[in-house]
């Protein structure tokens, strides 16, 4: 059981993109928008929500396999450029859900994000603002799939 949980500091890297836009907007965005960033004295966090895995709301199978859905899913990124990422999992024929953490480090750099997750490497997203909403896309293989997963800044 421990060993579909190895990639999850992946789905936690991904969410941590997602905070990563409330600090440094898509390139598309103003230049004051990144003053709020610029200025900021001590640690601020902003915070994401996972809204979608692969085209559907949560919660959402992510192993057809093993029966794992995904319920949930929160991403905190700290103004000092680290993340923590929360996903709640329930397995098949459980009603039990499980929390899984991961913290990483991360950067932005022309509405791209590249997390950094120990153990796990390097992955990247795309940060997009439409209507004064920050969205995160990204991709990654779990279970044998390449998943979609999509987080909006709360």
């Amino acid at each position: 059981m421990q060993n579909r949980w190895h990639t999850l500091p992946l789905i936690a890297a991904l969410i941590a993109a997602a905070a990563c836009a409330g600090d440094r907007p898509a390139p598309t965005a103003p230049a004051s928008a990144l003053a709020p960033a610029a200025s900021r004295v001590g640690t601020t966090t902003t915070t994401f929500v996972l809204t979608q895995l692969d085209g559907a709301s949560p919660p959402a199978l992510l192993c057809a396999a093993d029966g794992t859905t995904l319920t949930g899913g929160t991403l905190a990124l700290s103004s000092k450029g680290t993340y923590l990422a929360t996903f709640s999992l329930q397995s098949a024929g459980s009603t039990a859900v499980t929390t899984y953490q991961d913290k990483g480090t991360y950067s932005v750099s022309d509405g791209t994000i590249q997390f950094r997750s120990p153990g796990v490497g390097t992955f990247t997203g795309t940060l997009s603002t439409t209507s004064g909403v920050t969205t995160l896309t990204a991709t990654y293989p779990y279970c044998g799939i390449t998943h979609t997963l999509v987080f909006q800044q709360q």
